[in-house]
């Protein structure tokens, strides 16, 4: 589903950019409308492989589709790359340093706001103890919490996280999350103004039931201690750590344990080479690459932004030939 904050049920909430402290932390690098991810190069895309984002699959930026032309999944990991066709508005910078621990972050996802309030019993009292997931709407929210432990995961998730808990004492802006986030990006400040990408959102803990015999329901709890959670299959016991930690935890696939891999896969010269669209003020140049464009090699077409004033011109930097122009709504559709 969504972001959830600890602050607000509105569904409005961290629907635009955040500004002040948390300008340009990563809103804009971040695809739509249907699937999380984090532009991390001019034609890659960073998200959680559990997605399934493959070859054909088509998402959004600053208003124009891109289509998925290769992956790569990292390997024990949660993380996947993708290769688009064209060239990504803007980008992120992947972190590289190892010093998550302790540090802000901003994060971002699309689904739902939260949902009716979950409560639990304390010596007879009812006292709010979370809320229960929301139905998705896809909206890109943000929020902000705190890396607290760095973890291994297991067969089932291996990899290395980022571990940050959602509590009830780090202000209105405190964030979790739900179904629908995985893939979307982490970012700390990595020095005053230069915020780079630490984690993929991959999981949450979030499963629980009020009673042995009554049924299971997801939330984003901040105090699980009147709750049962699932040892194992079929299992449902009181973890007997919710006592000193009542609050519930997310992870994010940390990506500066596997920079080297990464910037390995980014160098990688494309197995599908499409052509690179060039442009320039007047026809005689001089020409350089357009700063956003879409190319969908199956249908030759190519996809960009007309300008908003003036004329620009365009040609291809490959042998191929530009045959037709022509508005499509918003966008200009080229043909080769």
């Amino acid at each position: 589903h969504g972001v959830i904050l600890f602050g607000t049920g509105d569904p409005t909430a961290h629907t635009t950019a955040p500004d002040g402290e948390f300008r340009c932390s990563g809103w804009e690098t971040q695809i739509g409308p249907r699937y999380s991810g984090t532009a991390v190069g001019p034609s890659h895309v960073l998200t959680a492989a559990h997605l399934g984002m493959g070859t054909n699959t088509t998402f959004s930026l600053q208003g124009l589709g891109y289509s998925v032309l290769e992956w790569e999944d990292c390997p024990n990991t949660d993380l996947r790359l993708l290769r688009v066709g064209g060239r990504l508005p803007t980008w992120a910078s992947p972190l590289s340093s190892t010093n998550e621990m302790g540090q802000g972050v901003v994060l971002f996802g699309r689904g739902g706001p939260r949902g009716p309030a979950v409560t639990g019993d304390f010596d007879g009292d009812s006292t709010l103890c979370g809320w229960r997931w929301n139905v998705a709407d896809f909206q890109l929210r943000w929020g902000t919490n705190l890396i607290e432990a760095i973890e291994t995961g297991s067969d089932s998730s291996p990899g290395e996280y980022l571990v940050a808990w959602f509590t009830h004492n780090a202000g209105d802006d405190e964030a979790t999350v739900s179904v629908g986030d995985s893939g979307g990006g982490v970012f700390l400040q990595a020095s005053p103004g230069e915020w780079k990408l630490a984690g993929v959102l991959s999981a949450v803990q979030s499963t629980f039931k009020a009673d042995p015999d009554g049924p299971p329901f997801n939330a984003a709890v901040f105090d699980r201690r009147p709750f049962l959670e699932q040892a194992s299959p079929g299992v449902w016991e009181y973890d007997p750590n919710r006592l000193e930690q009542p609050g519930t935890r997310w992870l994010a696939t940390r990506v500066s344990a596997y920079s080297e891999w990464l910037n390995t896969q980014l160098a990688k010269p494309a197995a599908i080479p499409v052509p690179r669209l060039l442009s320039a003020d007047t026809v005689e140049g001089s020409y350089s690459e357009h700063p956003a464009y879409s190319v969908d090699p199956s249908r030759r077409q190519i996809w960009v932004h007309p300008p908003e004033t003036g004329r620009r011109f365009y040609q291809l930097d490959g042998a191929s030939t530009l045959t037709a122009r022509r508005l499509h709504g918003d966008l200009l559709l080229l043909e080769y």
